[in-house]
Parts: C-alpha cells; structure tokens; sequence
C-alpha cells in the first residue's frame, strides 16, 4: 500500500512531511508502513484519501486513475 501513497504525493506534487503534517498521521507510522512494520488502520486510509480526494478505495486495491480530474 506504501507504494499507492508515493503515487499520490508524486500526482500532488507533495512530499512525506507535508501529507503528515496536513493529516495529523505521525512521520513515524509512514516509516513503520514504509518498512512493511506496520500495516495502517482504516481511519488512517480515510484521512489520507480525503487528503488527496480520492476514494477510500485506491488504498485496497482500485486504480489510482478511476478518479476523473475534471469532475
């Protein structure tokens, strides 16, 4: 799932310490999940999809791009 996440923050255009900073989810639960330690828990996935607008969805195997951007 770390790697959906690097896909969306290469699409935002934003880093690690910023998506942390803007959802609340601690610098330290990223690199536990970077390093398969840790496997996130939903209420974490639904403040990082609502972060980057996409559906709850992509962090369980949906494509990235099922969300149109002209919505």
């Amino acid at each position: 799932m770390y790697e959906i996440l690097l896909k969306l923050m290469e699409r935002a255009g934003v880093d690690i310490e910023t998506v942390s900073e803007k959802t609340g989810i601690p610098m330290s639960i990223f690199i536990a999940w970077e390093a398969g330690e840790y496997q996130p828990k939903t209420d974490k996935l639904m403040k990082l999809a609502k972060y980057f607008g996409v559906p709850l969805s992509i962090f369980y195997g949906g494509d990235i791009y099922d969300r149109e951007d002209n919505e």
